[in-house]
């Protein structure tokens, strides 16, 4: 049998990344000191509709300003949701020096609308989280100041 070692290289390329993807994801969440939530993530009883995929626990991370740059801070969303355009959503994020940053946790009541769920926190900030169609959702937070992005992925 002879073997085309050009095609088992880039089957490697390809698939190495998926592969390794858990790997990644269980040592980010391990270098992550965000707090533990006291929302229990999950669905209320006869909610359906687009609303219970946004269900569960998320993780990502934010970028924040440090001294003229930016600086990753981990974060995990914890989403309850309780009606077909309502959730209960706290988010946890980590701590960082550069940006003076300390574990916290803060819950938010969100509107879900198809597959958008949105929050606003008390300084003016609204965070927008999309379904993605390939998984993890995009979440996008903007105020008067600036605008940042990320993806989120669920926590199986």
């Amino acid at each position: 049998m002879k073997v085309n070692h050009r095609f088992v290289f880039v089957a490697l390329q390809i698939l190495a990344p998926i592969l390794l993807l858990p790997v990644a994801n269980s040592a980010w969440a391990a270098d992550c000191d965000a707090p533990a939530a006291t929302v229990r993530p999950g669905t209320a009883a006869g909610v359906s509709g687009s609303a219970p995929a946004f269900a569960g626990t998320w993780q990502g991370q934010w970028p924040v300003a440090a001294k003229g740059h930016v600086e990753p801070i981990c974060a995990r969303l914890y989403v309850q949701v309780i009606s077909p355009t309502t959730a209960t959503v706290e988010q946890c994020t980590g701590s960082n020096a550069a940006a003076r940053r300390r574990p916290e946790c803060k819950r938010y009541t969100a509107e879900v609308s198809t597959n958008v769920m949105t929050f606003t926190d008390t300084e003016g900030t609204v965070y927008t989280f999309t379904m993605a169609d390939v998984g993890g959702m995009e979440g996008e937070a903007v105020n008067a100041a600036h605008r940042s992005g990320t993806v989120f992925t669920k926590v199986q």
